[in-house]
């Protein structure tokens, strides 16, 4: 029963910096689309394109960040 609660703990401590890695590309996305949407005249398409990119962005950071963190026993567990 302890295991599963520090794997529970884990996982909510990785969905916490998920969402911190998120909340920072959202806003550099908008930024870029709203630049990017005012030199094309298409500021509603790119909008939303930058917010896109912005979160997929954020994911992206995250998960390389996590995959190249050490002390990841899964990962190690998975080589083995």
């Amino acid at each position: 029963m302890a295991e599963q609660e520090e794997h529970d703990r884990e996982e909510s401590k990785d969905d916490e910096k998920l969402a911190l890695y998120v909340a920072y590309g959202v806003p550099f996305g908008l930024i870029a689309g709203v630049i990017i949407g005012t030199l094309m005249d298409n500021v509603g398409l790119w909008i939303a394109l930058g917010l896109t990119f912005g979160v997929l962005g954020g994911v992206i950071a995250f998960s390389a960040r996590r995959g190249s963190g050490s002390g990841d026993s899964r990962n190690s567990d998975a080589q083995e």
